[in-house]
C-alpha cells in the first residue's frame, strides 16, 4: 500500500472555501426554478469532492 502524506493536512483555507459553494449550492436546492436547482447541485456535489481533497 502507497500512502501519499501531501494531501493528508489540508490548509484551513481550502476547507473553508469549500464550505461557501456548498452552502450557496444548498440554497440553490430550495429555490422552486430548476435551472438553479441543478446549478446547486452541481455546486454542491462539487464542494463535497474539493473538502476530501
Amino acid at each position: 500500500m502507497v500512502i501519499d502524506n501531501k494531501i493528508d493536512g489540508l490548509p484551513a483555507v481550502t476547507k473553508v472555501l469549500s464550505i461557501i459553494p456548498m452552502m450557496i449550492g444548498i440554497g440553490l436546492i430550495m429555490v422552486p426554478e430548476l435551472f438553479l436547482q441543478i446549478i446547486g447541485v452541481v455546486l454542491f456535489l462539487f464542494s463535497l469532492g474539493t473538502g476530501k481533497g
